[in-house]
């Protein structure tokens, strides 16, 4: 399924070179460049995940971040899925929270399935105790 799985710090000052107008546009390439670089695949098949573009747009074309982390995933057919680090961090919490959820009902389910297993043992009233008290 996955052959490599890194998490990269990518540096995006040289869009601060391009014309202001399309600095998040020269981000966007260098992220798509930087991927094929540093996972040795070519630039077609890298996927960026919508939200990174987001990320990188969101304050406008003229003022893209200044560097991004991001997490990639190389698959075996050479594609490279590129997302947000934060994104990528959201998703590894809910998985180990859905999956300790589903361990506590199996666990309750055992429970519930012992206390039908064993029988009620009627409570013994000891009459010593109650001799003692009169």
């Amino acid at each position: 399924m996955t052959v490599l799985e890194r998490v990269y710090t990518i540096p995006l000052r040289k869009a601060k070179a391009a014309p202001r107008y399309k600095r998040a546009k020269k981000a966007a390439k260098l992220v798509r460049e930087f991927i094929a670089r540093h996972m040795k695949t070519k630039e077609e098949l890298i996927w960026i995940d919508p939200r990174l573009n987001e990320f990188i747009w969101q304050r406008g074309a003229e003022k893209p971040p200044a560097r991004i982390r991001v997490f990639a995933r190389k698959l075996d057919d050479g594609t490279v899925e590129v997302k947000l680090y934060e994104d990528y961090v959201r998703d590894q919490q809910q998985i180990a929270a859905e999956a300790a959820e589903a361990e506590e009902k199996i666990e309750k389910e055992k429970l519930v399935e012992e206390e039908k297993e064993t029988p009620k043992e009627p409570e013994k009233v000891e009459e010593n105790s109650n001799k003692e008290e009169e």
